[in-house]
């Protein structure tokens, strides 16, 4: 597989987990603890490391 196949494919992971998180963060458990904690929950915030992470890795693959 190609590089640049491989950087597309983690950019797109990317944006679903970024998609995904949202999506979490916006339920009623994500609200009512965002409420109690002043914080988002620990599962959207794996949410959006693994799209940070995705994306940086294939934006590399891209350049490379």
């Amino acid at each position: 597989m190609s590089k640049k196949l491989t950087g597309i494919i983690l950019l797109a992971i990317a944006a679903g987990l970024a998609w995904y998180g949202y999506n979490s963060s916006q339920a009623l458990a994500s609200k009512i603890s965002t409420a109690l904690t002043g914080g988002p929950t620990d599962r959207v915030l794996m949410f959006y490391a693994g799209s940070a992470v995705c994306a940086l890795f294939g934006i590399v693959k891209l350049v490379r």
